[in-house]
């Protein structure tokens, strides 16, 4: 996974800016590298996957400006928050199963 966050990050940012996580293009390479891998394993997996988009763009999770206490300074004393619009991906529902993780 190296190599490819490596050759994302020269384009644009793989990680949020005030966050320890990927952002959703590190996330989705990430997704991307995994299925990649673990195509021919023997599990059955449902395709069609969808996902969707929020209009409206949220801040996004800053877990670093709270680790140094910078959430609860006054707005120009800290970095902007990263944006994010909130993204939500469904699968189709296997016959007999919920379709979560432990289905």
């Amino acid at each position: 996974m190296l190599e490819p966050l490596r050759a994302l990050a020269r384009e644009r940012p793989a990680y949020f800016r005030t966050d320890t996580h990927w952002n959703q293009e590190g996330a989705a390479l990430a997704a991307r590298q995994i299925a990649a891998a673990a195509r021919g394993l023997n599990f059955d997996r449902p395709g069609g996957f969808t996902t969707r988009f929020a209009a409206e763009e949220t801040n996004g999770p800053g877990d670093l400006l709270r680790l140094m206490g910078l959430d609860i300074m006054p707005d120009g004393w800290r970095p902007a928050p990263d944006r994010q619009r909130l993204a939500t991906t469904t699968a189709p529902t296997p016959a007999g199963g919920g379709g979560g993780l432990l289905d």
